[in-house]
């Protein structure tokens, strides 16, 4: 879950406010505390206002590595890259090659935060077919988590 204090784009981003100066000098600040992060990113792009704003986004790294939010950077523990864990979020890749040759994964808790986050549109159809996949994924977790009950018949 997001929470304030690490959530770097709200509505109010959307608005000219007197604010978009302090929050590139804050998201300038967390990409320099990041800056031996090689999944920590920091790109230009145009509000609906028509003025360019810096996004700070994080990617989850190769097969086998940790799964974190591209919004916060918070990550998930115990669940990896390349394991059906990943059917709990929803998933991007950049495959623009602006940060680097190798496309940067991003993990999202649902399209609606991936929208929100690069400004984008994601078709209903898949917006369904993800949430039935999340709901499936959540269902399969909750059952592996229950302990099981041996029972002896004679």
């Amino acid at each position: 879950m997001s929470s304030y204090k690490y959530d770097t784009y709200s509505e109010m981003d959307d608005d000219e406010s007197i604010y978009s100066n302090n929050r590139n000098k804050v998201i300038k600040a967390i990409t320099d505390i990041h800056s031996d992060d090689k999944l920590c990113f920091s790109r230009k792009i145009r509000g609906q206002n028509g003025k360019f704003k810096k996004l700070l986004m994080f990617g989850s790294g190769d097969t086998g590595t940790t799964i974190r939010n591209a919004v916060t950077g918070e990550r998930y523990s115990g669940q990896k890259v390349g394991s059906k864990k990943e059917d709990l979020y929803f998933k991007a890749r950049l495959c623009t090659g602006e940060f680097g040759p190798n496309p940067v994964t991003l993990f999202y808790e649902s399209a609606e935060q991936f929208e929100k986050h690069l400004g984008g549109s994601v078709e209903h159809a898949i917006k369904e077919k993800v949430s039935l996949r999340q709901r499936l994924a959540r269902a399969l977790e909750d059952e592996e988590s229950r302990p099981r009950e041996n029972v002896v018949i004679h």
